[in-house]
């Protein structure tokens, strides 16, 4: 039968194993995490410039049927 002190050396054991489980479940939610928010990101970008270019490309359109001339300023 185990004493006291082989108790307390087994408890301390998995409490170690335990927290170190804990550990490396909450770093890679972490790193799950950040992947998902840099590809939020990426994909606000991407519909933002995808919005300027059809915005910028309806100017060019406007702009050519009203004979304005944008580079001269008028």
């Amino acid at each position: 039968m185990p004493t006291d002190s082989e108790y307390f050396v087994i408890v301390r054991r998995i409490s170690y194993l335990c927290s170190t489980m804990a550990d490396n479940y909450l770093e890679r939610r972490y790193d799950e995490y950040l992947e998902r928010k840099a590809a939020a990101e990426k994909a606000k970008r991407t519909a933002w410039k995808k919005r300027l270019d059809a915005y910028r490309k309806q100017m060019t359109v406007d702009n050519q049927s009203s004979g304005c001339d944008p580079s001269r300023g008028r």
